[in-house]
Protein backbone atom coordinates (compact mmCIF):
# COMPACT_ATOMS: atom_id res chain seq x y z
CA UNK A 1 0.00 0.00 0.00
CA UNK A 2 2.91 2.55 0.95
CA UNK A 3 4.59 1.83 -2.39
CA UNK A 4 1.76 2.65 -4.05
CA UNK A 5 1.15 5.64 -2.71
CA UNK A 6 4.43 6.83 -3.33
CA UNK A 7 4.23 5.73 -6.82
CA UNK A 8 0.98 7.43 -7.49
CA UNK A 9 2.81 11.34 -5.71
CA UNK A 10 5.57 10.44 -7.59
CA UNK A 11 3.52 10.15 -10.63
CA UNK A 12 0.87 12.63 -10.13
CA UNK A 13 3.22 15.59 -9.12
CA UNK A 14 3.48 17.66 -12.71
CA UNK A 15 6.36 19.86 -11.34
CA UNK A 16 8.38 19.40 -14.49
CA UNK A 17 11.55 17.33 -15.16
CA UNK A 18 11.43 14.06 -16.24
CA UNK A 19 10.18 11.20 -14.64
CA UNK A 20 13.66 10.00 -13.33
CA UNK A 21 14.12 13.08 -11.65
CA UNK A 22 10.63 13.39 -9.99
CA UNK A 23 11.31 9.47 -8.86
CA UNK A 24 15.00 10.33 -7.87
CA UNK A 25 14.32 13.83 -6.10
CA UNK A 26 11.32 11.94 -4.22
CA UNK A 27 13.66 9.35 -3.17
CA UNK A 28 16.38 11.26 -1.93
CA UNK A 29 13.65 13.42 0.55
CA UNK A 30 12.18 10.48 1.99
CA UNK A 31 15.56 8.53 2.45
CA UNK A 32 17.25 11.77 4.51
CA UNK A 33 13.67 12.28 6.57
CA UNK A 34 14.06 8.90 7.72
CA UNK A 35 17.75 9.03 8.31
CA UNK A 36 17.02 12.55 10.41
CA UNK A 37 13.76 10.43 12.29
CA UNK A 38 16.42 7.75 13.46
CA UNK A 39 19.06 9.90 14.31
CA UNK A 40 16.64 11.95 16.81
CA UNK A 41 15.70 8.63 18.13
CA UNK A 42 19.11 8.04 18.62
CA UNK A 43 19.06 4.96 16.76
CA UNK A 44 21.81 6.60 14.62
CA UNK A 45 24.50 8.53 15.04
CA UNK A 46 26.10 10.62 12.22
CA UNK A 47 29.02 9.20 10.96
CA UNK A 48 31.27 11.92 11.84
CA UNK A 49 30.99 11.55 15.46
CA UNK A 50 31.65 7.95 15.16
CA UNK A 51 34.37 7.85 13.17
CA UNK A 52 35.94 10.08 15.10
CA UNK A 53 35.33 7.77 18.49
CA UNK A 54 36.80 4.88 16.78
CA UNK A 55 39.67 7.29 15.55
CA UNK A 56 41.06 7.67 19.42
CA UNK A 57 43.07 5.61 21.19
CA UNK A 58 40.35 4.35 24.03
CA UNK A 59 43.06 4.72 26.62
CA UNK A 60 43.16 8.47 25.43
CA UNK A 61 39.53 9.11 25.91
CA UNK A 62 38.36 11.51 27.85
CA UNK A 63 35.16 10.02 30.33
CA UNK A 64 32.68 11.58 27.85
CA UNK A 65 34.35 10.39 25.05
CA UNK A 66 33.87 6.69 26.93
CA UNK A 67 30.61 7.34 28.10
CA UNK A 68 29.67 8.06 24.20
CA UNK A 69 31.31 5.07 22.54
CA UNK A 70 30.10 2.50 25.21
CA UNK A 71 26.24 4.28 24.67
CA UNK A 72 26.67 3.98 21.17
CA UNK A 73 27.97 0.24 21.45
CA UNK A 74 24.99 -0.19 23.83
CA UNK A 75 22.78 1.20 21.31
CA UNK A 76 24.30 -1.34 18.42
CA UNK A 77 23.98 -4.61 20.39
CA UNK A 78 20.35 -3.51 21.16
CA UNK A 79 19.67 -3.02 17.53
CA UNK A 80 21.26 -6.31 16.66
CA UNK A 81 19.52 -8.21 19.47
CA UNK A 82 16.37 -6.76 17.96
CA UNK A 83 16.91 -7.44 14.47
CA UNK A 84 17.87 -11.17 15.37
CA UNK A 85 14.92 -11.71 17.58
CA UNK A 86 12.58 -10.13 14.36
CA UNK A 87 14.05 -12.89 12.10
CA UNK A 88 12.98 -15.73 14.13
Amino acid sequence: MRCEMMYDQVLSNPDGGDLQDRVENYFLAWSNSVRRDLEALGVLDSPSSIDALLGIDPAAMTDEQLDATLALMQRQQAGWASAKKERR
